[in-house]
């Protein structure tokens, strides 16, 4: 505790019960300083919007990790398109009906297939 009637300047570094002037900081210190409270702020955010997720959240997201870990980079990525039927009897397969590959199939005039005004 500083002791009453003690003013601490900016830059100072006090220490000891009661607390007292040890020096003052360097400007090295003070930017050291600054980094690890935007680091520190940086884990808090990041801490809280972990903390927010529930358990269906966690559990997609570590799949979809274990996914990216184990696909090899050459086989076809899931599609990102969320608005895109991608499940088959129920089972999530990531491949998109009318794709190849996850790229859109178009006729050689440029149409989609059997009509579909939906695709480009």
């Amino acid at each position: 505790a500083v002791a009453p009637g003690a003013t601490v300047g900016a830059a100072e570094l006090w220490a000891g019960a009661p607390a007292e002037k040890v020096r003052v900081l360097t400007p090295a210190e003070l930017s050291a300083a600054a980094a690890d409270a935007a680091l520190a702020a940086e884990t808090a955010s990041l801490h809280a919007a972990e903390c927010v997720k529930d358990f269906a959240t966690i559990r997609a997201e570590l799949a979809a990790r274990e996914d990216a870990e184990m696909r090899h980079p050459r086989y076809f990525q899931p599609s990102d398109h969320p608005d895109e039927m991608t499940q088959v009897g129920g089972q999530q397969t990531g491949v998109v009906p009318g794709r190849i590959l996850n790229s859109e199939l178009k006729h050689a005039d440029g149409a989609a297939p059997h009509g579909d005004a939906t695709r480009n």
